[in-house]
């Protein structure tokens, strides 16, 4: 089932939850104080990295 059928038969609420709950593992999150911003590293490699652009 598509995620946004699931997602609309269950509710949002509920659909998170649920995603939450399945989850195995979840990214490393951290403050980078060289880049000044949210960094989250997953397991697979694949990073995210958040700031606030002056």
């Amino acid at each position: 089932m598509p995620w946004t059928e699931h997602r609309t038969r269950l509710g949002p609420q509920h659909a998170d939850a649920e995603v939450h709950t399945r989850r195995k593992t979840w990214p490393l999150l951290g403050w980078d104080s060289k880049w000044d911003g949210l960094v989250s590293i997953h397991q697979n490699g694949s990073v995210l990295a958040t700031r606030v652009l002056p």
